[in-house]
């Protein structure tokens, strides 16, 4: 998969240095707000112009590739845009890459298979097509895994504070993390909310500074727009792996909007409801993992907006259940298919390639997301004794 890779990065090279990634739109916002023009951030014209100077001869491009991320993010990209474009982009793949080789190193006390090749596993994360592309395309899916590990690691250290204010961090993409805030809910930690709650108003306040009153408040209306007109063509919602793409692949058609809507908010309340509910306050150890797995495939599920790469998130618990195989093994066929099937789908760059690239049928994988919730929520099951009424090795007393 890493030589499949390798070889698309070769190819895209051209494309690459001439502005056709997504990390355009960062660019962008970073040199607007750098030059004093932060008021004009959702100003789409303005975004335009902006392209036009450093990526002119992006031909595909007919209007702006427009930032659709919170203010407080394009003042992180400000300084990079001191370089040229391609230089500030080779920067930006550099530091996603340290940041993926150096996520082996908090997991190591919790994850014994990090401890014997963690520089396998930072391989193997380079080798998942998601993560790959994300980074290919300048996308920030890399530093949003890497605070959803610190999250994962604070939990497990009992520093409630610290998560919160990790998670509270990762609010760039709020789709993925307002709906994993949820979940952690039933965790009943206040000083984890308390954390989280003291980074969206630091965020605020970052928001407010850059772009002022007008544009800040003007981003929930800017969004709404983007999505009812689904960018002007640049947004393909079968291209998205969540409950929306999935949805509007079988019913947009055939059903009124408001339908439709409800369905997807219907659905993603029973979605978020399972994984809350599938979490024991008390729990530690593989239960943990588990809970805390299902929580962030549940959150990308949700994510209105969301694409291939996005799912890169679900890299951290491809590492968590590959550390428990052996529990896996012991597990019946149908648990074992539903926790195997979906993981090596993440891994199979091939079939991601044809469904996103070539059909824009992303949305089809989100099935198999659903069956690899199940799986993991059935192990829960075996573990707790609640399936079999024995134990997960089929003899003795429940767990």
């Amino acid at each position: 998969m890493l030589s499949i890779h390798l070889g698309m990065a070769w190819n895209l090279r051209d494309l690459l240095r001439r502005g056709y990634p997504d990390f355009a739109t960062f660019y962008t916002a970073g040199t607007m707000v750098r030059t004093g023009h932060g008021y004009q951030l959702y100003d789409v014209q303005a975004q335009f112009r902006v392209q036009q100077e450093f990526a002119p001869s992006v031909t595909i491009r007919k209007a702006a590739l427009q930032y659709l991320h919170p203010p407080f993010e394009a003042v992180a990209f400000a300084p990079l845009t001191w370089l040229s474009y391609f230089h500030a982009y080779l920067l930006w793949v550099l530091i996603n890459l340290l940041i993926l080789f150096a996520l082996p190193l908090p997991l190591r006390p919790y994850i014994a298979l990090l401890r014997t090749r963690p520089w396998m596993v930072a391989l193997a994360g380079l080798a998942c097509f998601p993560i790959f592309f994300g980074c290919l395309q300048g996308q920030d899916t890399i530093p949003l895994l890497a605070l959803v590990t610190l999250v994962y690691v604070s939990l497990k250290r009992n520093a409630d504070f610290t998560a919160g204010v990790w998670l509270g961090m990762g609010l760039f993409r709020f789709q993925f993390v307002l709906p994993l805030f949820f979940v952690l809910l039933a965790l009943k930690k206040r000083k984890m909310v308390l954390g989280f709650v003291l980074v969206a108003f630091l965020f605020g306040v970052i928001s407010l500074a850059a772009c002022g009153w007008r544009e800040t408040l003007a981003y929930p209306s800017y969004l709404r727009q983007v999505e009812k007109v689904l960018g002007h063509g640049s947004i393909i919602p079968t291209d998205m792996t969540n409950l929306h793409g999935f949805l509007y692949e079988l019913a947009r058609q055939r059903i009124p909007n408001n339908v439709f809507t409800a369905m997807v908010v219907l659905g993603s309340v029973l979605l978020l409801g399972f994984a809350f509910l599938r979490w024991r306050p008390a729990s530690s150890g593989w239960d943990f993992d588990l809970s805390f797995s299902i929580a962030i495939v549940a959150a990308v599920l949700v994510s209105y907006h969301g694409f291939l790469y996005d799912l890169g998130l679900l890299f951290l618990p491809l590492v968590l259940l590959a550390d428990h195989f052996d529990a896996i093994e012991l597990t019946d066929i149908w648990t074992r298919t539903a926790l195997i099937v979906p993981a090596a789908m993440l891994l199979l760059s091939p079939l991601q390639i044809l469904l996103w690239l070539h059909y824009h049928q992303a949305s089809l994988l989100v099935p198999f997301l659903l069956f690899w919730m199940w799986g993991m929520a059935r192990l829960k099951a075996e573990i707790a004794g609640k399936v079999t009424g024995r134990g997960l090795f089929g003899r003795g007393k429940p767990a």
